[in-house]
This record gives C-alpha cells, sequence and structure tokens, in this order.
C-alpha cells in the first residue's frame, strides 16, 4: 500500500506539471483529477476541474467537454473508486493551494499591487485587503495574482471561495453554507463540522488560529456576508473582492480599482489579439479600447473577438464599436458579456436606487455631470434623499466622481442604463418632456 502512495504521489506530481504546460488539454487534466480523487484528496480534483472550466471560459469562451463534465459529477456523486486511502497528511492542510490560475494576460495593475503588498500591518492584527470596483474593471483578477505573490508567506493552506454576491443567476452564499466549504476545504470531516453557522464561525477561528493561512474571498456582496469569515488572528491573509466598498469592516486596507489607463488598454487588447494582427495601429488600436471605455472586460472580449476572427480588420471591430445601441450587444463572447455584468450589479440595486439609474442615463449626455440637486428634480425628492441614493450608486461603482458632489457615468453603465428604459416605472419622466433641467439636458429617451 505505502509502494502504491509512493507512485501515485509521483504521478500527480507529473500531471500536475503537464497540466500546467497544456493546460488546455482536458485529456490531461481528467488524469490529474481521476488521481487527485483516488489518493482521497477530492476537494483537490473538483478545484483542478474549477481550474480548468474558468480557464477554457476566459480563453476560448468555451464550456468543458462532456467527458470532463462527466467525470466531475462522479467525482461530486463519489461513485468512482478510490486504489488507495487516505493518509493523515493528504488530508491535512499543509500545502494545499486551492487558487485559480494566474493568467498569461495580466496586464498592468502595478501600483496596486505595490500598494497591496506592502500593506501587512505588524503585531497580531489580521490583514485584510479588499479590492472593490465596477463590474469587469478586474478585481478578480488582481486578487488572484496577489493571491500568488503573497502564497510562499502563507504554507498552511491557499483558500478561495466564491461568494457569489454579485453572479448572474446565483443567489449569494449564506456565510454558514461557506463556513462549511472552508472547513472542509481545511480538512475536516463533515462530521466534525457544527450545524450552527456562529459554531461553525469559531471552529474555523480555532482551526486557523496558529497557522499561516490564505484565504480569497472572491465577489462578496457587502461586508455583512464577509465578517463571519474572517480569522482571529494575524497569522491569516484575507484578499476580499466586492463590487461595493466595503464599509463598515473595521481594519481593512482597500484600494479601489480603476478602469486601466489607455496604455494599458492597448497592451492588454495587443497580447490578447496577437501582435502580428495590430503591429504599426496604434491609432486604431487606441480607437477600438477607447470605445470599450478602457474597461478590462470589454477590451479582453473585444480582443478574443477580434483574435478569432482572422477575417476581420481593426476597421471592421472599430465599425461594429461606434454604434451606441448596439456597443453592449457587441461586447460578448459565449456567456461572456459586459451587459450581463451590468444587469447583475443593477438587479442588486433598491428600487429608488434602479429609478434614479435609469432616470440619469435617459436624460444626461455621455460623460456629463451632476449634482444632488439636478438629481432631486428629477425624482421630485428633497436634495438630501437625493444626495443619499448618488452616494449609494456611487459606493455600487455605478457612478463616478471627478470632484466632490459632482457624479458622472461610465459611458458603458450610462448604456445598460438606457437600455432599463422600458423597464415599468411611474410616470416620473414623462412628466418632464424634453425639458431642459439644470447641469443636465433631456435625450431622445422613453420610460414606460
Amino acid at each position: 500500500m505505502r509502494g502504491e502512495h509512493q507512485q501515485l504521489a509521483g504521478l500527480l506530481a507529473q500531471l500536475g506539471e503537464l497540466v500546467s504546460r497544456h493546460p488546455l488539454r482536458e485529456e490531461t487534466r481528467k488524469l490529474l483529477m481521476l488521481a487527485l480523487h483516488r489518493c482521497g484528496r477530492t476537494a483537490d480534483a473538483l478545484n483542478a476541474y474549477e481550474q480548468g472550466r474558468r480557464l477554457l471560459r476566459d480563453e476560448l469562451g468555451v464550456d468543458p467537454g462532456a467527458s470532463l463534465r462527466e467525470l466531475y459529477e462522479r467525482i461530486l456523486r463519489d461513485d468512482l473508486p478510490r486504489r488507495a486511502p487516505a493518509k493523515a497528511a493528504e488530508t491535512a492542510p499543509g500545502g494545499r493551494s486551492f487558487l485559480p490560475y494566474d493568467t498569461a494576460h495580466f496586464t498592468g495593475r502595478a501600483d496596486e499591487l505595490r500598494f497591496l503588498t506592502g500593506c501587512r500591518p505588524a503585531g497580531t492584527a489580521l490583514s485584510i485587503l479588499a479590492i472593490d470596483g465596477m463590474a469587469g474593471v478586474g478585481k478578480t483578477t488582481l486578487a488572484v495574482r496577489l493571491a500568488h505573490q503573497l502564497a510562499h508567506g502563507f504554507p498552511a493552506a491557499h483558500l478561495f471561495v466564491d461568494l457569489h454576491g454579485h453572479t448572474a443567476g446565483q443567489e449569494p452564499l449564506e456565510p454558514g453554507a461557506v463556513l462549511e466549504r472552508l472547513l472542509l476545504d481545511f480538512g475536516l470531516a463533515p462530521a466534525q463540522i457544527p450545524r450552527d453557522t456562529g459554531q461553525r464561525a469559531a471552529r474555523w477561528r480555532a482551526e486557523v488560529a496558529e497557522r499561516r493561512v490564505l484565504v480569497v474571498l472572491d465577489n462578496a456582496l457587502d461586508a455583512g456576508q464577509v465578517r463571519p469569515l474572517l480569522p482571529g488572528t494575524g497569522k491569516a491573509q484575507v484578499i476580499i473582492t466586492s463590487r461595493r466598498r466595503l464599509a463598515g469592516l473595521d481594519g481593512v486596507t482597500s484600494r479601489s480599482l480603476d478602469v486601466f489607463p489607455p496604455r494599458d488598454a492597448a497592451a492588454l487588447f495587443t497580447r490578447v489579439a496577437g501582435a502580428d494582427r495590430t503591429a504599426h495601429r496604434p491609432d486604431a488600436v487606441a480607437e477600438v479600447v477607447a470605445l470599450c471605455g478602457h474597461l478590462p472586460l470589454a477590451v479582453g472580449i473585444a480582443a478574443w473577438r477580434f483574435h478569432n476572427r482572422p477575417a476581420w480588420s481593426l476597421e471592421d471591430l472599430v465599425f461594429r464599436l461606434r454604434d451606441p445601441a448596439a456597443r453592449l450587444a457587441e461586447l460578448r463572447l459565449g456567456d461572456r458579456s459586459v451587459a450581463s455584468q451590468f444587469e447583475v450589479s443593477y438587479r442588486n440595486l433598491s428600487a429608488g436606487q434602479q429609478r434614479l439609474l435609469r432616470v440619469l442615463g435617459c436624460t444626461a449626455h455621455p460623460g456629463e455631470e451632476f449634482d444632488a440637486g439636478t438629481a432631486a428634480l428629477l425624482l421630485d425628492q428633497p436634495v438630501p434623499e437625493a444626495e443619499r441614493l448618488l452616494e449609494e450608486l456611487f459606493d455600487a461603482h455605478l457612478l463616478r466622481q471627478r470632484a466632490a458632489g459632482r457624479y458622472h457615468f461610465h459611458d458603458l453603465v450610462q448604456e445598460h442604463a438606457r437600455t432599463k428604459a422600458d423597464e415599468p416605472d411611474d410616470g416620473l419622466l414623462t412628466k418632464f418632456g424634453r425639458t431642459t433641467l439644470p447641469a443636465v439636458t433631456k435625450v431622445e429617451c422613453r420610460l414606460g
């Protein structure tokens, strides 16, 4: 039995190296998943599938093949034999990493990485790094790069959980469910995990108290979802991403991501699309990324579409993106789209926030600034109430600021807000007709 374990350990090392070299080969990934499962490392096998699924979606815009999905489902059902029983050393968390792969197309963010890597507090305080920003700005990509850079300092385990705070078709995960997953990933058996959320949180803190653990909590809804998941000692490192500023989370060091500078956006487009097709065309590339609002997700989708269509010229792509009414429809690749990401953010708003976003989206010229007085006039509400709604939209990264009290849209967010104009409304805008309002000029739009 010992010899079989040694053989499997050697096989795992070889398969892991092959998957690293050829991450898109599904047959190799199947062998790695099967070997992990047979060693009793089922969670690692499932994580290998998840990393492959993310890679195929991000790189090729496709889902895993039927054979790989079938193996994943059989491992979930536990209907595959394990040829070697799991040993304590194999189920212990030491050396385990659940981090997604670090993309080869990572671009820019040098200042953000430098800031975040230098912010670990001294003493016993827990280090919490939070990355917030609008949908598609690259929060998860940066968090994964940061986690890989910090991983060597946390040898006990590297854990990653998508909290689904802003995921289409999924409800945000409850803290109790997340704690169960963290404890399972950390090596506990299901029977060892308490049923009560508070007790699970206490057990989680006890398990990591004396271990150097790195925990990435991706896609958080708000501070309330995250707070029960935090370790209790300074030996751990926590990285959080969210579309909302995590106000009320004590001791957090946060960094808000903006869209790429034009130079980084052009570099990402060139890296994905291929230098051979973009060489000596800096002006055309600059126009493409500007039409994408320098938003990393939009730039990446445009670049992949261009890469996969060798008959297109850069002028063809520019032509497709120039029409504001059709731009969001063009920024779609498989099941990934800029519009779907914005839609999730919109659906997570209150009715009042949604109404204000629709009203402003249909009244402001692209790039135009507005203030609380304008919003109050549009909503027929007191200025303090309008200001509160504007600040909430700003905290959700659906509005931007260049100066205090002045707000404006990112162009793509405004285009999405315009698409919501046909949603049922209380007739708030119709009474204004096409009247020019302070700081905002009425444009053609229709709210139902």
